[in-house]
């Protein structure tokens, strides 16, 4: 009975898929137009909006509801190992002397994305920070092991406000500078710290800096600057877009230019040694598509995720290729400002400003000044990428 019940939703799934295909019959990374950092009008109805049918179905199915509240895992480079477990319940409590705490260096936050508070990469980021430079790292947990996408969605202005909490009690009583302050999101995560920037800026002060890597597309292809990561949630804002599209089927990434500085690397939709998700749902066998299916709709529990690697390869690739950026100083990702990936791999920019995508991005923010600007780079396969 369940396989015949995934079998059917299997089918209607691929309906979907065929219903937007007629819709926007293209390649998103290979022919991309001027304007391509946009969805065209009814691409997500059937899967992604917020009344999707199929959303709903899914969620009804698999509906866990339980309070958010952030936990911020406090590193040092003297205290590199073993956090300090803060909430905003405990501050008071906290004895930030005992995590080596120094509000006199950068502090940087950095955000998740779904069902990914655990996840291997957030301590390798961490790492390489406290390598790089002396500072405090701070990681954010939250989420709940069996919710859904859709209550992830919700929590979003919800740790994004915490994480605006517990800066300010920073602030107030360990003596933070918030231009030391720079908050890193992946996916969900990435409007996490846009709404984090946006509950700082209600007190006339700006964080920063936010780094989006791969912003969230799901529930945010008709998302207002106040409902999503914003240019105007920081000082400085930059994005990097690996996994852009404009339904799940195309990729998981908002398309979306909301920063400062927004970087496509490789046109930013389908990166060097991954597989489209339409690709990876064809090849796969049953059992891992009722996987990558519960992924897709935001359902699947915490222990399944490490089997879809493939499936998240692209969307994954913008926090290694941030990281890689702060690993290795000498890997500058050389990106070109142009308008559109079509327009960098004909060679129509190369008299264009250049900058380093990533870690270093912001030593170039003066050029901010004269507006908003998209950049376009090539990168390897593997390590260290450039």
């Amino acid at each position: 009975m369940e396989k015949l019940l995934w079998l059917i939703l299997v089918a209607v799934f691929f309906a979907g898929c065929d219903c937007k295909r007629k819709l926007n019959d293209k390649n998103i990374s290979e022919d991309i137009s001027e304007d391509d950092e946009k969805c065209s009008e009814g691409m997500s109805s059937l899967l992604d909006s917020s009344t999707g049918y199929i959303q709903r179905f899914m969620d009804n199915m698999f509906s866990f509801k339980k309070k958010v509240e952030s936990k911020f895992l406090c590193f040092s480079r003297k205290n590199d190992h073993e956090p300090c477990y803060v909430t905003n319940r405990n501050f008071t409590a906290w004895n930030s002397n005992c995590c080596d705490f120094d509000p006199t260096v950068k502090t940087v936050f950095i955000i998740p994305g779904f069902k990914d508070s655990y996840a291997p990469w957030t301590r390798i980021l961490k790492d390489a920070l406290i390598l790089r430079e002396v500072c405090n790292v701070f990681i954010v947990e939250y989420g709940q092991p069996l919710e859904t996408y859709s209550e992830a969605l919700e929590s979003i202005p919800k740790v994004g406000k915490q994480v605006a909490v517990f800066i300010r009690k920073l602030m107030k009583l360990k003596g933070l500078d918030l231009q030391h302050v720079h908050i890193i999101g992946h996916s969900i995560g990435a409007h996490s710290a846009g709404f984090a920037g946006k509950e700082t800026k209600k007190k006339k002060r700006f964080v920063g800096r936010i780094t989006g890597l791969d912003p969230a597309g799901p529930g945010f292809y008709d998302a207002t600057p106040d409902q999503r990561l914003d240019v105007t949630d920081a000082s400085f804002v930059d994005v990097i877009h690996s996994n852009k599209g404009c339904s799940r089927l195309e990729g998981f990434g908002s398309p979306d230019a909301v920063g400062h500085f927004d970087f496509y690397p490789n046109g930013g939709a389908l990166q060097p040694g991954c597989l489209k998700v339409s690709e990876f749902l064809g090849e796969m066998d049953f059992g891992l598509f009722k996987s990558a299916f519960k992924y897709v709709f935001g359902t699947l529990e915490q222990s399944e995720k490490k089997n879809l690697t493939d499936l998240l390869c692209s969307h994954d690739r913008s926090y290694v290729l941030f990281t890689a950026s702060v690993l290795n100083e000498s890997c500058k990702f050389r990106s070109v400002q142009c308008s559109s990936w079509k327009r960098y791999v004909s060679n129509q920019c190369d008299g264009n400003e250049k900058i380093a995508m990533g870690y270093y991005a912001d030593r170039y923010r003066y050029l901010a000044r004269d507006g908003r600007k998209k950049f376009y780079l090539s990168t390897t396969a593997h390590p260290p990428y450039c």
